[in-house]
């Protein structure tokens, strides 16, 4: 699955400055800056997708063919393909080819022992995969996995505890 962090500042993107991994310039910090985390952060959902071990697997068999050489992007992409038994071409579109990262707002309510949640992103669409932690008034906690695939999408849980709070991924 798919595990989304957030790792570019909203004021990096909200000042333009962003770039798609695969358009990055040569030289400059801010090519490095966005290398350095956004870059990493993306190798790590890659490496999630497709399983660590596959990955792995793959990226030594993908050095080992072309050590002493180069390897063209398209080219990479499709031997990640082969080896990882998996159409990744959504994958690598959304994530390493579009110079923003997701934006999304969530919303909750409690209904006795239902929680009622939304997630709404901003164009353009992502899919994902994330974590939502719920937490109770007296220190009980619900931790959920979501697929994300539209626009705004809905979830309906039962709780029972009374809700304090519902976070995404708190921690990135």
């Amino acid at each position: 699955p798919v595990r989304c962090r957030r790792g570019l500042p909203r004021s990096v993107a909200a000042a333009g400055l962003d770039l798609a991994l695969t358009k990055l310039p040569a030289d400059g910090s801010l090519s490095r800056w966005l290398a350095d985390s956004k870059g990493f952060f993306v190798w790590d959902m890659l490496s999630w997708q497709i399983g660590r071990e596959k990955f792995s697997k793959a990226l030594k068999a993908i050095i080992e063919k072309y050590k002493g050489g180069r390897i063209h992007w398209k080219k990479f992409v499709e031997e990640t393909e082969i080896l990882s038994n998996e159409k990744l071409g959504w994958f690598f579109e959304q994530w390493f080819d579009r110079p923003v990262v997701p934006d999304w707002k969530s919303e909750w309510r409690q209904e006795n022992k239902k929680l009622l949640f939304q997630l709404s992103q901003k164009a353009p669409y992502f899919r994902m995969e994330l974590t939502v932690f719920i937490a109770g008034q007296n220190g009980e906690q619900i931790r959920k996995q979501i697929s994300v695939t539209e626009q705004n999408q809905n979830w309906s849980w039962d709780v029972p505890f009374a809700v304090e709070s519902v976070a995404i991924d708190p921690n990135f």
